[in-house]
Formats: C-alpha cells, sequence, structure tokens
C-alpha cells in the first residue's frame, strides 16, 4: 500500500493498495466458490437421495408383494359371498422417509456452507502497508504518525524538501536557518525536554546535513539520501527539529520516502 501523510496546519491521509503478497478474496469470488460447490454437493445429494429412495421404492413393493397372502380383508360379492384381500400398505410410513432424506440434505448442505464461507474468511488476511511517502512540515510541532505494519527493517529515503527555523532563511547572525534535519520517536506523539526537542529519546535522526541558506540548497544536499532503521510494529511519529514555541512561523516541508527492506 502506498500512503501519503501530509500536514499543512492538517493532517491529510491518502491510501493506495499495493504492497504483501497476501490478498483478501472479494465478496464475489467468495460467492462464485461457494455457489460451484453447493451445486456439486446438490447434484451429489440428488443422485444418492434417488438412489435410496429407489430402493426403499423397491424393498416396500417386495414386502407388500410377500405380505400380500397374509394380510387379509373382508370384501362382500353379489350373493353375500366373502372374499378375502390383501390390505393397503400404509402411505403414511411410505411418504415419510422422502421427507426425512430430504430434510437431511438440506441441512448436509447449510453445514458444508458454512463450513466453506468460515474458511474462506479465515484464509482472507488483510492487505498490510509496505511502503509509502509521507510529508512532514516544518510547522507543526505534533508531527505526522505513521503505522508500522510488522517488524523489521525500514528504508526511510529523501524524495524532496527541507524547512527553515526562520521565515526568511537566515538567522539574526547572517548563517543559513534552512534544515532538513527529522527525528522519529515511538508511540503517536514527538516528546520534548522543556521547549527543545528531547534527542535522547528519538529512535533515529535524519539527515542532519547542517544548516543552509536556503529550503533548495537544503534540497539538494539531502536529494536521494538513504536511512535503515529497524521499527518495531506500531505508531511513529516524524517531526521536523525545532523549539517548541517556534513551529509556527517556519516554511517548508519534507517528503520522505519509506519502505519494509527485510
Amino acid at each position: 500500500m502506498d500512503q501519503t501523510v501530509c500536514c499543512n496546519g492538517q493532517r491529510k491521509v491518502r491510501a493506495v493498495h499495493q504492497g504483501s503478497d497476501t490478498e483478501t478474496m472479494s465478496i464475489a469470488e467468495i460467492l462464485v466458490t461457494i455457489g460451484s460447490i453447493t451445486a456439486i454437493i446438490s447434484a451429489a445429494v440428488g443422485i444418492v437421495a434417488t438412489s435410496v429412495q429407489l430402493r426403499w421404492t423397491m424393498a416396500d413393493r417386495r414386502k407388500q408383494a410377500e405380505q400380500q397372502p397374509h394380510a387379509e380383508a373382508t370384501l362382500y360379492l353379489p350373493g353375500g359371498i366373502k372374499k378375502p384381500s390383501a390390505s393397503a400398505p400404509n402411505r403414511n410410513q411410505r411418504g415419510l422417509k422422502p421427507v426425512i432424506l430430504s430434510a437431511g440434505a438440506i441441512l448436509l448442505v447449510a453445514l458444508l456452507l458454512i463450513g466453506i464461507v468460515e474458511t474462506t474468511t479465515r484464509r482472507s488476511p488483510v492487505r498490510q502497508e509496505t511502503r509509502g511517502t509521507i510529508i512532514v512540515p516544518g510547522n507543526d510541532s505534533r508531527g505526522v504518525q505513521l503505522t508500522v505494519p510488522v517488524a523489521g527493517r525500514y528504508e526511510f529515503s529523501h524524495i524532496r524538501g527541507a524547512y527553515c527555523v526562520f521565515s526568511a532563511g537566515r538567522r539574526a547572525d547572517g548563517s543559513g536557518a534552512c534544515l532538513t534535519g527529522i527525528r522519529i520517536f515511538e508511540g503517536p506523539d514527538a516528546q520534548f525536554n522543556g521547549d527543545s526537542i528531547d534527542e535522547q529519546k528519538a529512535l533515529i535522526r535524519l539527515w542532519d546535513l547542517g544548516s543552509f541558506l536556503s529550503i533548495e540548497d537544503a534540497e539538494a544536499a539531502a536529494s536521494g539520501k538513504l536511512v535503515t532503521v529497524d521499527l518495531r510494529a506500531g505508531v511513529v511519529t516524524l517531526v521536523a527539529v525545532d523549539s517548541r514555541s517556534f513551529y509556527a512561523t517556519n516554511p517548508g516541508s519534507v517528503t520522505i520516502g519509506w519502505r519494509l527492506s527485510t
């Protein structure tokens, strides 16, 4: 998944899926799979049901033929003559067997469908982010948050941009005030020690290349540089470097590419 996070007074997130080797089955694919398996099961059950019912019918007929001489009923013929007759079979008993068979087949198909849906759901993992871009503004002391999908070694690359800690790009003594330095902290918050950023709690420092007189000069110095760091799964915060009370007027931002390398 490509994820772009940008901040310009506000946090905005755009995500485009691209990433891991595992993919989630779509609803259409699940329905097609279920339909195909159901058709096969229904045909098999129909064949078995027809075969069993035919056997029961033949068995009933043989039983009736065997019992016919012994089962007697009284018929009165003209002249008052009595004639023994075979008793009719119990139709309720004959009709009960197909009903039981049909109910059993329906139950079997329902149980199989439940099993198929449950198995498909369990085998459909959610796609995870494995690379993207993130834009860190120079004017936000809160930084921006990035969700690390899995523990591993991540590569951060400078794509473009820089920021200035003085709006004019120069300090009072005339030295440059444009930077590309970024800090990464574990968790959803940037860490400060009083008004200064807490360097001791930073997981890593990105592109501390010095101060420049313009954003263009700072950008040129950092362009294409890579930094690799081992991260745990969870949220990390990337933030520009300045005193907490002075972020608001800082121009510029740094666009960073990130990806899981191993």
